[in-house]
This record gives C-alpha cells, structure tokens and sequence, in this order.
C-alpha cells in the first residue's frame, strides 16, 4: 500500500487485468479498503468500465453499494462515465439502482449528467421501469 492508500487490488481494477484480480484476492487482498480519496477497487473499474473485473469483485462479496468519500456509488458512477456494461452487472448483481447520492442525484440521473450522454438510452434501459417515464425520457432526450 502506497502513503496515499493505492493498493495492488486497486491497481490491477483500474487497468482492467481481471487474472491480477483473482489472484490478489485468492491470496486474500482486502477487498473494499479505500484509499485516501475513498476509491476502492470496484471504483477503479467502475469508473474505466472493466465489466469483467466488476463481476469478479462482486463474485467476492464487493461492497456494490459503498460510496466513494459518500457521495457517487459505484452505479453512479458507471452511469455518469456511460459505461452501459458496467450498469447491467452492477445492476443484475443487486447494487440500488435507487441509491441516492448526496446531492439527491440517483444514478438514472447520473447517466445523463454528462455533455456526451451518448450510453444514455442503454444506462436507462439497465434501470428497468424502477423510474417514472420523466426520468426515463430524460434520458433519452439527450
């Protein structure tokens, strides 16, 4: 672990190298320590749309709902970089699509929150019908 709490989990989450992963976590890796910014390894690839690598993290028992220094979960997140793969595992593996961020933001809102929403449509769709039809064609509006 560096001064600043990166840890090798998150380094191999943030690039992506799902194999690092398994073996990191095999070899009993703390799976949700955050760094000093409040990123963990499923942040990390969340946030670079590893998909996979999300998958394994919650195979593991990943916290899918922990905030990052409380405010954007994970969801948000994958929403907000429109990384549509990451919504559909992140949602299918049980995370709150409801969850609310601080500022009230829930990650339906967080997928069109970007000047480029081009994923939005597809982030929608991964939310199902849980939003009223504003939300819903809000999203694809933009």
């Amino acid at each position: 672990q560096t001064n600043q709490g990166f840890t090798a989990l998150m380094l191999g989450a943030q690039n992506g190298h799902e194999p690092c992963i398994r073996l990191l976590l095999d070899n009993e890796a703390s799976i949700d320590a955050a760094d000093n910014f409040g990123n963990t390894a499923l942040i990390f690839s969340t946030q670079n749309g590893h998909a996979a690598c999300v998958d394994v993290l919650a195979d593991a028992a990943a916290d899918l709902d922990r905030p990052k220094d409380d405010s954007y979960a994970p969801l948000h997140l994958a929403a907000y970089y429109g990384h549509a793969d990451v919504v559909e595992v992140l949602a299918r593996r049980g995370a709150d699509v409801d969850a609310l961020a601080v500022d009230d933001v829930t990650p339906c809102h967080a997928c069109c929150g970007r000047e480029d929403a081009s994923a939005a449509p597809q982030n929608a769709r991964a939310f199902g019908a849980r939003y009223p039809s504003y939300h819903m064609t809000t999203a694809f509006r933009r």
